[in-house]
């Protein structure tokens, strides 16, 4: 009795101290690939977005009593998570604006709430910030702006999905 509550007790000190550790490292190592990866980083920012939305379609068909409820409750999860499914595509541009893109077109795997969100990403995408645009090219170039270019226009001519022209 009295020796196997010692045990217990000093496995379970053990093994909150192993969690202690591995939470510390584990977080130590995510910011650390937050910090010095960009994919990492844009994982980090997509999950964030699509955790809380993947989360709440699932507990709504958990909730749900039969197909008909679930594809009501999905429906108006649709309709709700529509424009934050383009604001997050905006957010992380690049590739998930092209995916988008390419979505809006796509009836048979986008619901129509989605697509019709998706659709304003056919024509025009939000324009990146001149202070990123101006670090990427003198991070590539090798050398200020100011000494490559007689004159650049900060504000883009135009935006796309993959680049924009100045």
């Amino acid at each position: 009795g009295r020796m196997a509550r010692v045990h217990l007790k000093r496995a379970a000190r053990l093994l909150g101290r192993a969690t202690a550790t591995g939470v510390v490292g584990g977080a130590t190592a995510a910011v650390y690939l937050y910090q010095t990866r960009p994919g990492f980083e844009r994982a980090v920012r997509f999950w964030c977005h699509a955790g809380p939305v993947v989360a709440h379609y699932w507990w709504e068909r958990t909730c749900s009593k039969d197909g008909v409820d679930r594809e009501a409750r999905y429906e108006r999860l649709h309709v709700h998570y529509a424009p934050d499914v383009l604001r997050t595509i905006e957010d992380l541009r690049g590739m998930f604006i092209k995916v988008g893109q390419v979505l809006s077109v796509r009836p048979e795997a986008v619901p129509d709430a989605i697509r019709a969100e998706l659709r304003k990403v056919q024509d025009s995408a939000p324009p990146a910030q001149w202070e990123v645009i101006r670090t990427v090219l003198e991070r590539d170039l090798g050398a200020p702006v100011s000494e490559l270019f007689e004159q650049i226009d900060v504000q883009p001519l135009g935006a796309a999905s993959i680049g924009q022209a100045h």
